[in-house]
């Protein structure tokens, strides 16, 4: 217990490192290296060196364990922290844009699923060698869409359907989300520079939307006020879930154990957040303070699923995961062009950058992206982009664990199907959208 509580507080320690040398390191600073990722990689160092000693190797192994599962905890008080703030009414001032930027998500994140499924089942098929398991493949998605900090949960999914190889999946989803982060950075800001000289950045001037305003500044004791209740708030919702989780467990609810507890733990925060929205306590929590909690908790996830990196059984998956990397971005880049052509009516290129960054790496990465090709703001891109990210958030989050047991069950192919399917269903939501567009403006 107390290695355990060591561990916890490294990972911590770390977090707050790499804050600080993110804001200081030219090269972290040139291509926006989120401090998390920062924070992990010298830690995975770190750890590597301490590991040529087998009294370290042998101290690290029980801990790395549970750094592995870590980040499938920590995704809960961010999934809680999701579900309050929200105001009620605050849909009636989205944009028409909101709804295609969500499907879009929806979109890539089917593409990604077969794309991973499908080239799972060739190379299982090219490499008979190589131990590919089942849901081989579903790493791309919960790299490239998920980011670090949902490549940190693939391993726990797996983990609690009771497939053997956990540990290795989630090894091979953070190396996915290492790949797609500094190739998203690399490509989206080149094509950025390429428009910039094609144009002279009269295309991004002439781009619709309003400027983002500014409000008052709070004081800073009202703002401490505001975090403490909002925290207070968050933690009231991940008791209720894990009370509720277990009193599930004891008793006997059907396949709760193949339910993730932060699935539980967005239902249960909303449904707290309806009963407090209007009391006193409330109207102290801000999305804000929310977005922070959530920020540090995934900070952490991140971190950990580095520390925690299995490197020595990545080795032999070298090839493939460069392979569906590669051909996983492509499609990605040529899927957000197309829709971004079909689907926007404004700032086309400057959504399709928050969209494929996010795609490929987290959504920090597809604000530097944005920030890159809008650098004064003068789109509602980062506006419609934040309702907008949550949506595709909670649908990947939540899909993620049944097609996981899909393919546990019935192989790639069956999760590459299934892939398609939600990529259809985003199409599909993205032309009755447009209808009724149409529709509003003839009337």
């Amino acid at each position: 217990m107390l290695g355990i509580a060591g561990f916890v507080l490294g990972v911590v320690v770390l977090l707050h490192l790499g804050y600080a040398l993110s804001a200081r390191l030219p090269v972290a600073m040139r291509m926006a290296l989120p401090a998390a990722v920062l924070a992990g990689l010298a830690g995975l160092g770190g750890r590597l060196v301490l590991e040529r000693h087998a009294p370290f190797k042998a101290m690290l192994a029980p801990l790395l364990d549970f750094g592995l599962l870590l980040p499938g905890m920590l995704l809960l008080p961010v999934m809680v922290a999701s579900s309050v703030g929200e105001r009620a009414g605050g849909a009636m001032q989205r944009s028409s844009n909101i709804g295609a930027m969500a499907a879009a998500g929806v979109v890539l994140f089917g593409l990604q699923v077969a794309l991973g499924g499908f080239l799972g089942a060739a190379i299982a098929r090219a490499m008979p060698d190589l131990e590919v398991y089942n849901t081989f493949g579903l790493e791309l998605v919960a790299g490239f869409v998920g980011g670090h900090a949902t490549a940190g949960v693939i391993g726990s999914i797996l983990h609690k359907l009771g497939n053997p190889d956990w540990a290795l999946a989630q090894a091979l989803a953070v190396t996915y989300a290492s790949i797609g982060l500094v190739l998203g950075v690399a490509t989206g800001l080149a094509a950025v520079e390429l428009r910039r000289r094609r144009t002279g950045g009269a295309e991004a001037r002439r781009a619709a939307g309003p400027v983002a305003e500014t409000s008052p500044a709070e004081p800073a004791a009202r703002r401490r006020q505001r975090f403490g209740v909002t925290l207070l708030v968050v933690l009231a919702g991940v008791a209720l879930t894990l009370g509720m989780h277990r009193l599930a467990r004891w008793a006997g609810v059907p396949m709760i154990e193949n339910i993730p507890v932060w699935v539980l733990g967005l239902l249960l925060a909303r449904l707290l957040w309806i009963a407090l929205r209007n009391s006193p306590a409330g109207r102290q929590v801000d999305v804000a303070s929310r977005d922070r909690i959530a920020g540090y908790s995934s900070d952490l996830a991140v971190v950990a699923a580095l520390l925690s990196l299995p490197i020595d059984m990545i080795g032999a998956y070298a090839l493939p995961v460069v392979v569906i990397s590669c051909v996983g971005l492509v499609a990605t880049a040529i899927v957000v062009a197309a829709f971004s052509a079909l689907a926007f009516s404004n700032a086309r290129f400057e959504r399709a950058m928050l969209i494929y960054g996010t795609a490929t790496g987290v959504y920090l990465t597809g604000l530097l992206l944005l920030r890159a090709a809008d650098p004064d703001g003068r789109t509602s891109t980062l506006r419609d982009g934040a309702l907008a990210y949550p949506l595709m958030a909670v649908v990947s989050l939540v899909a993620l664990p049944a097609i996981a047991v899909l393919g546990m069950a019935h192989g790639s192919v069956v999760m590459g199907s299934m892939g398609i399917g939600i990529c259809l269903l985003g199409v599909l939501a993205m032309a009755i959208r447009r209808l009724s567009v149409t529709q509003s403006l003839m009337l």
